[in-house]
């Protein structure tokens, strides 16, 4: 009678069987045809979404006892949501135009942003958050040796191993990505900058007799935020930026007529209104 050799996985090791995702695309606007108006939703076994919830309560936990994550960001915060953080923008454009300011509002963009999370420098920063060495390599073991398939309707495709990204629809995934842009609202310096876990707003008020010079601090702004993305492999997609001037009919139509902004080879001209969150 022989012995199994197998051994259970360590306290280190996120189990090689709970690593591969089955993909379904989930239209967001547009032609479904077309990759692009599809976000992939990861579909993964039930009982690594219960390991990942222990972690995130407990990892989560550590992470605001210590203040670890930015104030701008309010995904994976208690009593903070993609509502609270409309309301605090809110708040600051209406008290602009009590006080006779205009406030232009950029909703960025980025391209596939959880799948182009870059793992090594997302290992550094939890290493540079406090993590232990232990927590590290655990994390390290759950993004690495992942692999996917995509299913339409009755179709499948033959499995990928993934290099980079965390999988859309984890519940580690927000977390993960909240840490990894923890420092984005540093970048610009004359605007300010919040999130929800991956969209992000960048609004700066101002007065109508200032517009051209705020017309260049928004474009500087944008050009410090698209460096800082661009250091973690993330792409600000200016044709779907959205950029909105907010005031009252009379400070709007006191604006000098070209307020266009000029992004990463695109014009980004304001538009009366867009969808938010």
């Amino acid at each position: 009678m022989s012995m199994s050799t197998n051994k259970a996985p360590g306290k280190d090791k996120f189990p090689q069987s709970w690593k591969e995702a089955e993909v379904i695309p989930l239209i967001k606007e547009g032609d479904h045809e077309l990759p692009s108006n599809n976000r992939p939703l990861s579909l993964l076994i039930v009982v690594s979404k219960i390991c990942e919830k222990v972690v995130s309560c407990q990892f989560t936990t550590f992470l605001f006892h210590n203040e670890c994550l930015t104030s701008h960001q309010s995904g994976n915060r208690r009593y903070h949501s993609s509502e609270t953080l409309n309301v605090l923008v809110d708040d600051i454009i209406l008290e602009a135009m009590d006080q006779k300011s205009v406030t232009a509002l950029l909703l960025l963009d980025l391209s596939k942003a959880f799948d182009s999370v870059h793992h090594p420098t997302l290992l550094n920063k939890l290493r540079h958050i406090g993590a232990s060495p232990e927590v590290v390599k655990w994390f390290e073991s759950y993004l690495t040796g992942r692999s996917q398939f995509v299913r339409i309707g009755t179709s499948v495709s033959s499995s990928l191993n993934i290099t980079h990204g965390v999988p859309q629809g984890a519940i580690l995934s927000p977390l993960l990505f909240s840490i990894y842009v923890n420092e984005l609202p540093l970048a610009p310096r004359h605007s300010s900058l919040n999130s929800y876990v991956d969209d992000s707003k960048m609004f700066l008020s101002f007065r109508v007799n200032d517009a051209t010079d705020t017309k260049e601090y928004l474009q500087a702004d944008l050009s410090r935020v698209a460096k800082c993305c661009s250091e973690l492999h993330l792409l600000i997609n200016p044709k779907k930026t959205k950029y909105l001037l907010i005031g009252t009919r009379q400070q709007l139509q006191n604006l000098p007529t070209d307020m266009c902004l000029n992004f990463l080879g695109e014009t980004i001209r304001p538009v009366p209104s867009a969808k938010d969150l």
